[in-house]
């Protein structure tokens, strides 16, 4: 793969590099997440991005002016759904703009079903924090982080909030980078 002055061309590998480099992977945190312990400077253009999964959730977040994404951590699913209080203190920590989720869809365009329980989760997101809510096709992201992880040589353990959590990261990463390919919620849910 082509590298210029240690960076890569892509974007997104960019991200995931970035994130994987010399930092431990974030671990799952009781009561939510923060941004490896930092204060976070809240801007107006703060997005939160969403790997939706039944056991865990794994959240990123990114500002605009530098349209990077960065990993949050991962919010455990409980056996009731998301850890809406987890959620909640993300949501009022970093008070974001808008939130992106990733839509998981079969190869050939068609829904599975992940799909429709990531589009309730945005809808829930949306009903519960009136942001908007946009999502990102998250088709090839899982293949490409699933790469990154393996090569890491972390254990099985801290693979798997690895990749929650990079999956985060893609998600908002791709919403940055490819604003035009996201869909709003009015649009999105209404046909889901």
């Amino acid at each position: 793969m082509a590298e210029r002055a240690g960076k890569l061309r892509d974007p997104l590998s960019n991200a995931l590099r970035d994130a994987l480099v010399g930092r431990r992977p974030p671990a799952r945190r009781r009561h939510g997440a923060t941004l490896r312990g930092r204060r976070p400077r809240v801007s107006a253009q703060t997005y939160l991005g969403f790997d939706y999964g039944t056991k865990s959730i794994g959240v990123a977040v990114g500002r605009l002016p530098s349209a990077r994404a960065e990993g949050a951590g991962c919010v455990a699913g409980l056996k009731s759904g998301p850890d809406w209080d987890a959620i909640a203190r993300l949501v009022q920590l970093w008070q974001p703009q808008g939130l992106v989720v990733g839509l998981p869809r079969n190869m050939d365009g068609t829904d599975n079903a992940m799909t429709a329980l990531s589009l309730r989760f945005g809808r829930r997101l949306d009903g519960r924090y009136h942001l908007p809510v946009y999502w990102v096709d998250e088709r090839l992201t899982t293949v490409a982080v699933r790469e990154h992880v393996r090569d890491t040589g972390a254990r099985k353990t801290r693979r798997k909030a690895m990749l929650d959590t990079l999956a985060a990261v893609a998600i908002l990463q791709a919403f940055f980078d490819e604003p035009q390919h996201c869909t709003r919620w009015q649009e999105q849910g209404k046909a889901g």
